[in-house]
């Protein structure tokens, strides 16, 4: 059995930016609406990634003491089957975290006072993987097994936990802020949670399987802008 084709909606979100947060979301959402209703989710993994605005020049740093993330909230349960993100300089060790958050307005919660970025038993599940990318900025992916109820959740990469340490000055290219952005990022001065400032947003994905019986999934606004279903073949 064919899977469904490979989908960019970029232009569509491109087209979108110019438009009322409210059109905008509609945009995506009928977007996202339409592919659902074509595609099986037994057909392969829907990828999205945090809406960004255009190319904000430099990096930023992945580092023992920052972190980079994005939100993403999902309106039904499913199953992750990888993360992702735009890196370079990638060399060394990394770990990819998913921690569950109240609203899309919310940020991990740790214990910033005493330098800790999470709480004991706050991280879902998290995976380390070695850095693959060199000076030329490219998607690396993480596979991710794990299933979700609806709700919000960060994607966070960083180095200095779980046994991982980076040899490089690793980064993730910057990018603008468009209506619904859902970057966040930790930092040491001070130690803090905070939500990524117009010209500090990252390239993050997910990519998951809708549950079989909740093919009306939908992703909206910055909750994850759909960019591709990848192809699988059976």
């Amino acid at each position: 059995m064919k899977g469904c084709p490979v989908l960019f909606l970029r232009a569509v979100v491109s087209a979108a930016l110019g438009q009322t947060r409210a059109t905008w979301l509609a945009s995506v959402g009928l977007a996202v609406a339409a592919v659902l209703g074509v595609c099986s989710a037994s057909q392969g993994g829907i990828t999205f990634e945090n809406p960004l605005g255009p190319p904000a020049g430099s990096n930023s740093g992945i580092y023992s003491d920052q972190f980079l993330g994005a939100r993403f909230q999902f309106t039904d349960p499913v199953e992750v089957e990888s993360v992702g993100g735009e890196f370079r300089n990638l060399g060394g060790t990394y770990f990819a975290a998913l921690v569950p958050l109240a609203s899309m307005g919310s940020l991990p919660t740790g214990d910033p006072p005493n330098g800790v970025p999470f709480n004991p038993g706050e991280v879902l599940a998290y995976q380390t993987f070695a850095g693959a990318v060199g000076s030329t900025p490219a998607i690396q992916t993480v596979p991710f097994s794990i299933s979700l109820p609806a709700g919000v959740y960060g994607v966070v990469f960083g180095t200095g936990l779980y046994g991982t340490a980076s040899t490089s000055n690793p980064g993730m290219p910057r990018y603008g802020s468009v209506p619904g952005s859902a970057g966040f990022f930790w930092s040491t001065v001070p130690y803090r949670w905070q939500n990524g400032s117009p010209g500090f947003q990252q390239r993050i994905q997910m990519t998951i399987v809708p549950e079989p019986a909740t093919l009306s999934l939908l992703v909206v606004g910055g909750m994850g802008v759909l960019i591709r279903r990848r192809r699988r073949r059976a």
